[in-house]
């Protein structure tokens, strides 16, 4: 399931739903919801192959500390047993410790709710007559990018969870 966050809902609360325009912002990364929320597995285990496909794209970045963990000191082990075994090892500790979540999705929204009087407020003495489809893609573009950038800062796999985002905007439903 998709993380998927409206900014309409929070925009009809800081405006009375006048602005008349939707935002979306979404990520496909199947785990982009265990990334989003805290995680905590009580026994059960997470799926092995994203693990295992995230440590074969991060092999250079792991920390050595848990390759020596998981080396086999009476057989060198080829790259791709070792990968499977960091793997394993990683879906082990997360089904005992879980995950702590980033929070990206709620800290961009929250990010953009204090922005937006600031956006709002560029446009407050103009006559132009899409102001407010220029306001909601501002605020959602802005909210985009925040997530972006806190992906790229604190989450383990930036590049296949990042490239994974869209944003949108729309006419909201009964709106001309």
């Amino acid at each position: 399931m998709p993380v998927n966050f409206e900014s309409d809902a929070e925009l009809d609360d800081i405006f009375g739903g006048l602005i008349g325009w939707e935002g979306t912002i979404q990520y496909e990364a199947p785990y982009a919801l265990y990334v989003e929320y805290d995680t905590a597995y009580g026994g059960t285990k997470p799926p092995f192959e994203p693990i295992h496909k995230w440590v074969q794209r991060n092999w250079s970045d792991i920390h050595p500390a848990i390759i020596d963990m998981t080396s086999n000191e009476n057989k060198p082990l080829s790259r791709s047993d070792h990968e499977e075994r960091v793997a394993w090892f990683i879906v082990e500790q997360i089904a005992e410790s879980g995950i702590d979540g980033v929070h990206f999705a709620q800290r961009s929204l929250d990010h953009g709710k204090d922005q937006a009087n600031k956006i709002v407020g560029k446009y407050a003495e103009s006559d132009d007559t899409d102001a407010h489809r220029k306001i909601a893609e501002e605020l959602t573009e802005m909210m985009f990018e925040y997530s972006q950038d806190i992906i790229d800062k604190e989450a383990k796999d930036t590049e296949t969870l990042k490239d994974s985002g869209s944003w949108e905007i729309r006419k909201g439903e009964g709106e001309s």
